[in-house]
């Protein structure tokens, strides 16, 4: 069953890290920079793990980048076992461990180990209610569904045309910043005076493509790679460039008149306010699945967002109106242009 579990996973994304230790198998995902990993153990049969050997592998586990630097992981141990008991003993006193039933087939989770990672409980229990992934199920029944897959045309792998290009735009005019900055930034930047007496409209659109430094650009650019992409796959190449347009122009909108409400009457820059509404369609698209799509969860969608205003809030000189008008338009407009994806249909022979 672990095998047959480790397929599905597969089939959902995860990739295997191949493991010179027999019962031990690793899949994992990369997610905003960080990795989640499924350690799958085998505690019965010819390939039984000891709890030495267990030990010793989560103990020396690290990952490193191509330059060398640690990357962040987070690991769950899942372990396979009819015997529930000498999975409990094999787990130990590990918070992140739990244990599947393969008789019946059961995910279990002890009172005190953690009651989520990451949405790994739902996959984890779509898995095991998988008919492929049943134990009663002939090899021979498995062997024919997976020659009957190979011969389907293969799916190919989506790629975010749009994301990628703004984000080129975006680092290619910061850079064009360095040597002509006073006259990009004058002639792009949301400046509410220019733009009221003497309608500079266009600036609703030039300013979105503006960064002050690189550390303002680091971060749009990370969010925006992030999330973006998920986006664009899910609502497609040309929805996806006018939800980001129109989320940057509200956020404008929201801005300009959060400046004539308060006088306040200082220029703004940045693309935050369409990669908010970037966000806020991200949770909408979240919430439309029942709160999870993909490894994006509800909650974590709400500590994002709630993370990023308290970060502007509690900073200086960020135009929080436009990250606010930004979220709800970018919410809105998904409402409209999202279309959630039915599952696909068995096909016949």
């Amino acid at each position: 069953m672990k095998e047959k579990t480790g397929r599905f996973l597969v089939k959902k994304g995860f990739q295997k890290l191949e493991v010179p230790i027999p019962g031990i198998d690793v899949y994992f995902t990369i997610e905003f920079g960080y990795i989640n990993a499924l350690v799958l153990v085998t505690a019965e049969g010819e390939q039984r793990v000891t709890k030495e050997v267990l030990d010793n592998f989560l103990a020396k586990a690290d990952w490193r980048g191509p330059d060398g630097e640690t990357i962040d992981v987070h690991a769950l141990t899942v372990i396979f076992a009819q015997n529930t008991e000498s999975a409990r003993e094999l787990g130990g006193e590990r918070s992140f461990c739990w244990y599947v039933d393969t008789e019946n087939r059961t995910l279990i989770i002890d009172e005190g180990k953690c009651e989520d990672f990451y949405g790994m409980k739902s996959i984890l229990q779509q898995a095991l209610a998988e008919p492929s992934v049943a134990e009663d199920i002939p090899d021979s029944e498995n062997d024919r569904e997976t020659e009957k897959v190979a011969c389907e045309q293969p799916e190919k792998k989506y790629i975010p045309y749009v994301n990628y290009g703004l984000l080129i735009a975006n680092m290619v005019l910061f850079f064009a910043c360095i040597f002509a900055g006073k006259y990009i930034y004058s002639f792009g930047v949301l400046d509410p005076v220019l733009l009221i007496n003497e309608g500079q409209w266009y600036r609703f659109f030039t300013n979105i493509f503006l960064h002050g430094d690189a550390y303002h650009l680091c971060g749009n650019v990370i969010y925006l790679y992030g999330l973006g992409r998920l986006v664009e796959k899910e609502i497609g190449h040309i929805k996806y460039f006018v939800l980001y347009m129109l989320s940057g122009v509200i956020a404008d909108f929201a801005s300009l008149g959060f400046s004539v409400l308060t006088k306040d009457f200082t220029a703004s820059l940045g693309a935050s306010g369409a990669i908010f509404g970037i966000t806020g369609a991200l949770l909408w698209i979240v919430i439309r699945n029942r709160g999870h799509h993909e490894f994006a969860t509800l909650p974590k969608m709400i500590f994002l967002i709630a993370f990023s205003l308290y970060n502007g809030f509690i900073s200086t000189n960020v135009d929080n109106a436009a990250h606010i008008g930004g979220l709800i338009g970018g919410f809105l407009l998904a409402i409209l242009v999202y279309r959630k994806k039915e599952k696909e249909r068995g096909r016949s022979q």
